[in-house]
């Protein structure tokens, strides 16, 4: 995939997966993992789609209907599952909330010789924070992945920076905690401030969380079966 989409002048950022793993702890195999994260300029979003689809990746239905607001999508092969970003999202903030942060990856991220580009330990150690935080720290590895990255951090000024720019310096200090620290986490809004409210708030309606579960998998279903993705 990363060839084919080199060859289109395409670049790929690895956001989460083996490759991550690799970088972090020295190996691809350190948690159990069988989805990749990668991110995507904006711009480039609608061609990747129609190359995953002509590639043979399938469309996953638990999308829902808010994957444009919130710039990802799934697609799935046997054994594999590609989590595609054109943005960034946490919880149930959509990717507009999240623009410093996604053009902080981008900034000085540099090209691995895997042939995806890897961001800066900096921002990334801020996305794993605010990714575990806004999922409420639903999986261990998380944690670790955290804990890892602020090992290799040289430059935490910079971490402060990109965090107080992306207005989520107290999700990161939160996510330290619970990652470095060992403390239990707590709910908490992603974003500082009253914005991290209003977000979250109006994004849990739209998602349709306040609907059963068994409910919201019926919309799912029923999307699988009858939409087909656009550019």
């Amino acid at each position: 995939m990363a060839a084919g989409l080199g060859r289109l002048g395409i670049p790929l950022l690895v956001l989460k997966g083996p490759l991550l793993q690799q970088r972090l702890y020295g190996t691809p195999v350190a948690h159990p993992s069988s989805d990749v994260d990668v991110l995507v300029h904006p711009r480039h979003a609608a061609t990747v789609r129609r190359y995953l689809r002509r590639s043979g990746w399938r469309f996953a239905p638990e999308n829902m209907l808010l994957w444009r607001v919130f710039a990802a999508a799934h697609f799935e092969r046997p054994g594999v599952i590609l989590d595609l970003h054109w943005g960034l999202h946490a919880g149930t903030h959509p990717s507009v909330s999240l623009r410093r942060l996604n053009q902080a990856l981008w900034d000085g991220a540099t090209r691995a010789d895997h042939g995806l580009y890897e961001p800066a330990i900096e921002p990334l150690l801020v996305f794993l924070a605010v990714h575990a935080a806004g999922h409420e720290f639903g999986r261990a590895s998380w944690s670790d992945g955290i804990a890892a990255a602020a090992r290799h951090v040289e430059d935490w000024d910079q971490v402060w920076a990109i965090s107080r720019q992306a207005r989520v310096e107290g999700t990161v200090r939160h996510a330290l905690e619970v990652a470095v620290d060992g403390r239990d986490p707590r709910p908490r809004p992603v974003l500082d401030g009253w914005a991290g409210q209003v977000w979250a708030g109006g994004t849990w309606l739209c998602s349709g969380h306040f609907l059963p579960e068994g409910v919201r998998a019926g919309f799912r279903d029923a999307i699988a079966r009858r939409t087909r993705p656009g550019p």
